[in-house]
């Protein structure tokens, strides 16, 4: 039965800290189940979900300090457990709002979503430049799970009306295969 990790990881983008973490691991017998890896202005940052078996994870839990000195990383982790949503519950949406001004978007988005009993599980925003121009554009992207008995329409309407509020491009869909 494996146990599970999660596992943030933050460094100088070295290009070889991918390839020295998959073989700590490895040597450790674990593997990671999830990730998400970017580059955030000069840093290197990773979100793991690591499983492997318990003894290994409690090893691999003592020689990460040890493992991180060695090569200069800020490492936090935390035991945790797959999270299991019963699928009659609930239906998976897809949220993107595309803004000239993201002043207070994501906290009045993940408000609205929280407010009608959604469940956010993952959020991605970006500020770009949109050429030729040059203008300053925020994009935010979300995957949720909103009840399944929520009336669609009025979730939709009141996503609407909100998005017209807030003067921004939006689309909400259910998620496909």
């Amino acid at each position: 039965m494996n146990q599970h990790l999660a596992l943030t990881v933050l460094t100088h983008d070295q290009p070889n800290t991918l390839a020295q973490l998959t073989e700590f691991l490895a040597s450790h017998h674990c593997q990671i189940h999830s990730s998400r890896m970017l580059v955030l202005g000069g840093e290197f940052a990773m979100l793991l979900l690591i499983a492997g078996p318990w003894n290994e994870i409690a090893k691999l839990e003592s020689h990460l300090p040890e493992f991180s000195t060695k090569h200069d990383l800020i490492v936090q982790f935390k035991r945790t457990e797959l999270q299991h949503h019963d699928n009659q519950k609930w239906i998976p949406y897809s949220v993107e709002l595309i803004a000239h001004d993201c002043d207070g978007l994501i906290e009045t988005m993940s408000s609205f979503f929280t407010d009608l009993g959604a469940v956010i599980y993952e959020v991605h925003n970006n500020h770009y430049t949109a050429n030729p121009i040059g203008i300053p554009m925020f994009s935010l992207a979300m995957r949720i799970l909103v009840p399944a008995d929520t009336q669609l329409s009025d979730l939709r309407e009141r996503f609407i009306n909100i998005c017209d509020f807030l003067n921004v491009d939006a689309y909400l869909e259910p998620e496909r295969a």
